[in-house]
């Protein structure tokens, strides 16, 4: 009991001293191993796999999209500046990989400043690392607040929200960064009221419009717009709870407060004046800017029966289609929601953190499983979010109700024993049919069916019936552990960036760059992953992941704008040269192919061309060979 009081009451500086480890070993979490899988293999440093782990071919959007971008942004004599010549080999915000704009903006977000001062290696382990363990932080904060400062409860928050499937599956690429800015958000403000010195209430002032910043900026409203209303319903119930406290500020507490939101206001303006192109540019996309959604996907609410599973999508030689759609909290539902009715019903407990909790959760799930009448989602701003995004809120505000029905009511007054185990024996096989319905592409040991099947029961008998607080708190521990393994192996430890650096490839277009390095490339493969090898060292290649769409480009190789809806939209491209016409193919919802005629190449202004197997020259194209090597070919065109 000492050693766990002393851990928790010197938590920061713990942390502290993990990531300046993590730091100075380079260590991060990105997958970017996944390059060896494609790109010369075997060739490189021993540095080019994880030290420890797994690289994770699904984790698409940051290994082959986000890091490669934040990685082409140090290239050139404008490194970190509002653009990026690199990304598409046009001038392309340089926000978009990452907040790699070295400028007030970057305020929005102030692990990036360690790139800027450390450079690439050590400043992304500062932003992958900081972010998580900062994130972990908070969460305990938050979970401090709902619970009245319950220590184990708190922690036990953490792991859940921390370790999630959804969090660890989706982190990486900013958009569950709502999970830090919202709740550093609340927790900033809620010490600021509850603070009495004026040094403390600054720089929660600062905190509070920091962390509003880096929420309204994380750009993904699918998220952004439900969570907006769970901690809006949160933040009421702050306010009602501390009205005398917030009626007795001082003149200069106003003042901060004031402040604090002119900060926020003046970091969100400046970061999408900064992005404006961009912003402008998505909202008129065919995907994802036309999407309009109304709910009613009830078949969605079973994700909150997922996490069941969640602990076998890390494991070695299971194959799951889509873990990061599959990732979910370990909630227990519907038993909060149950313990919760029964206290304010049953018991004639009065909670009005509990009430709000359950009252959004009325809103997400109408939303959801009923869905709602088009005008009514758009005034609500509820049509930029779908069902399927939606559900990830209704599960942490499940989370948030099994941290309030774990320590906002009395003991004494639990649910009976028949009616928790008669509860129990009706939702545990609701558990294991949608579990095996929706993940039938792994066979699943019996054995872990029934452990599962056993835990469950063991942790959802104890938030429902009254327990010696000795046993109650090993279960409360044993959940702890198990949120913690659920998610800790998703991500490997990499030690630098060796998987794209070590490459023989590398080095020759490191090269070619620091000769011409205003050129233009494309490759000429049947994937999408060389592209953005090339972005990562720098090689400014018209094919790389259109983050935003490259109209200027298509336009010209398209004039009479036949295929629009096919490339005005986010999208990984692939090129093949032809003899017809230049045509452009949908593939997916993100992933176009470009036809591209060899009348047409000049209009591309391509200098290199990178592929993985010999070009023809043709009377109307010739290139010269300048590197073949371990299966990767480089030509220049004459």
């Amino acid at each position: 009991k000492k050693m766990y009081n002393w851990l928790f009451s010197k938590r920061y500086w713990i942390s502290l001293v993990i990531l300046l480890f993590l730091t100075v070993n380079q260590y991060h979490g990105s997958s970017i191993a996944m390059f060896d899988e494609y790109v010369q293999t075997g060739q490189g440093t021993e540095y080019t796999q994880p030290v420890l782990g797994t690289p994770r071919a699904i984790r698409s959007d940051e290994w082959l999209v986000y890091t490669p971008n934040r990685l082409s942004a140090q290239y050139g004599d404008d490194a970190y500046s509002q653009y990026n010549d690199i990304m598409r080999a046009t001038a392309t915000p340089n926000l978009l990989a990452g907040n790699m704009f070295f400028s007030y903006a970057s305020l929005v977000n102030p692990f990036v400043i360690a790139i800027f001062l450390l450079g690439q290696t050590f400043g992304q382990s500062v932003v992958w690392y900081g972010t998580i363990i900062l994130t972990f932080l908070v969460s305990i904060e938050m979970c401090m607040i709902i619970s009245r400062k319950n220590k184990l409860v708190s922690v036990m928050g953490g792991c859940i929200i921390v370790f999630s499937g959804y969090y660890q599956w989706w982190l990486g690429i900013n958009v569950v960064g709502w999970v830090l800015g919202a709740q550093g958000a609340i927790v900033c403000g809620y010490h600021f009221i509850q603070s009495k010195k004026i040094s403390s209430k600054l720089l929660l002032g600062i905190g509070l419009g920091i962390a509003i910043a880096y929420f309204v900026t994380s750009l993904y409203p699918a998220w952004q717009v439900p969570v907006g209303y769970l901690f809006l319903g949160i933040l009421i119930w702050i306010v009602f709870e501390n009205r005398n406290r917030i009626k007795c500020f001082s003149f200069w507490e106003w003042v901060i407060l004031v402040c604090s939101f002119l900060f926020a206001i003046s970091l969100i303006c400046y970061y999408f004046y900064a992005d404006i192109e961009y912003l402008k540019s998505i909202m008129t996309t065919v995907y994802p800017g036309n999407r309009i959604s109304t709910g009613g996907e009830g078949g969605t609410l079973s994700k909150l029966f997922w996490w069941f599973y969640n602990p076998l999508f890390q494991m070695p030689g299971k194959n799951f289609i889509n873990p990061s759609e599959g990732g979910a909290y370990i909630t227990l539902f519907p038993i909060p929601l149950i313990v919760a009715l029964w206290y304010l019903i049953k018991e004639k407990q009065k909670d009005i953190l509990t009430v709000i909790l359950l009252i959004i959760s009325l809103f997400l799930g109408s939303y959801i499983l009923l869905g709602w009448p088009e005008f009514l989602a758009k005034i609500t701003l509820m049509s930029y979010s779908t069902s399927k995004r939606a559900v990830d809120i209704l599960g942490i505000t499940q989370v948030y109700l099994l941290i309030a029905v774990l320590s906002r009511f009395k003991p004494s007054k639990k649910v009976p024993q028949l009616v928790a185990i008669a509860i129990i024996g009706v939702v545990l096989p609701i558990y294991i049919l949608l579990n095996l319905q929706k993940f039938p592409e792994v066979g699943v040991p019996t054995k872990y069916i029934i452990f599962l099947s056993v835990v469950f029961c063991i942790f959802s008998y104890g938030v429902m019936v009254e327990l010696p607080k000795r046993v109650y708190t090993r279960i409360i521990i044993c959940l702890s552990v198990f949120a913690l393994m659920t998610g800790i192996f998703v991500h490997p430890i990499q030690k630098g960036f060796d998987a794209v650096y070590s490459k023989p490839l590398s080095y020759k277009i490191q090269e070619i760059v620091e000769v011409d390095p205003k050129a233009k490339w494309l490759a000429i493969v049947e994937s999408i992953v060389p592209q953005q090898f090339l972005v990562a060292n720098g090689a400014a290649t018209i094919n790389s992941t259109n983050v935003m769409p490259n109209l200027e480009l298509w336009n010209t190789l398209d004039p009479t704008k036949k295929y629009n809806d096919i490339y005005n939209r986010y999208s990984h491209v692939t090129i093949e040269l032809t003899d017809g016409e230049t045509t452009f193919e949908l593939l997916s919802l993100d992933s176009i192919k470009l036809n591209l005629s060899y009348n047409d190449i000049p209009k591309t202004g391509v200098t290199y061309i990178y592929t993985e197997k010999p070009l023809e020259e043709k009377d109307n194209f010739k290139c010269e060979l300048i590197y073949n090597e371990h299966g990767g070919y480089i030509y220049k065109i004459n």
